[in-house]
């Protein structure tokens, strides 16, 4: 009995540690399946910096995009669709889950301007969904997101089979419950496995 009490406790605070992740995975899934909740982006400021930059320094748009992003401590990834370097001038990008960066410049002027916009909440919480990879330039509290993210799932994994035990050794479960169980978890697996055969 002293087991099932302490599973019953672990069980209950493994559910709270998992509440944070479970609500921003269900908000951020009404980003994936409504077409009104798509990602826009409101313009904050836009400013110009004192930068010298020379052409021959930089190969690619990367390079250039990340030494930008270093040198002002900005806190994003390249993105190379939206950045392109040609013989006058450059335009790159540079976004996280909250801001978009957007640098301009032309070469032989000792300028840049930087352009940055705010994403919509929901949209953050979209990029939070999926977030496993370390953001450039962002604190270890910030790309500790992703261990938190393993930490829930394997947690989810006890929890549920600690939730599956409990009511096994319950006096009170009934054969409707059973009937649910073995049926979801039915419609599940063939889910799955569909989902896997069909490519």
């Amino acid at each position: 009995m002293r087991v099932k009490n302490y599973l019953l406790q672990f069980h209950v605070y493994l559910g709270l540690f998992c509440t944070p992740y479970l609500l921003i995975f269900a908000l951020s899934s009404l980003s994936f399946n409504h077409i009104s909740l798509k990602e826009e982006f409101t313009p904050v400021k836009s400013e110009k910096l004192a930068i010298t930059l020379n052409k021959e320094s930089f190969n690619t748009p990367r390079e250039l995009g990340e030494a930008l992003r270093d040198s002002l401590q900005l806190m994003g990834w390249f993105i190379p669709w939206e950045s392109h370097i040609d013989s006058s001038g450059f335009l790159v990008n540079v976004r996280n889950l909250g801001r978009d960066f957007r640098m301009t410049g032309t070469w032989g002027i000792p300028e840049i301007e930087l352009t940055t916009n705010s994403t919509r909440f929901i949209s953050r919480l979209k990029g939070l969904h999926g977030l496993h990879e370390k953001i450039p330039g962002a604190p270890w509290w910030i790309n500790g997101w992703g261990l938190y993210q393993d930490l829930t799932v394997y947690s989810l994994l006890f929890w549920v089979l600690s939730g599956i035990y409990l009511w096994w050794i319950s006096k009170s479960r009934s054969k409707s419950s059973a009937f649910w169980l073995i049926g979801s978890l039915s419609m599940s697996f063939i889910l799955m496995t569909y989902l896997w055969l069909a490519g």
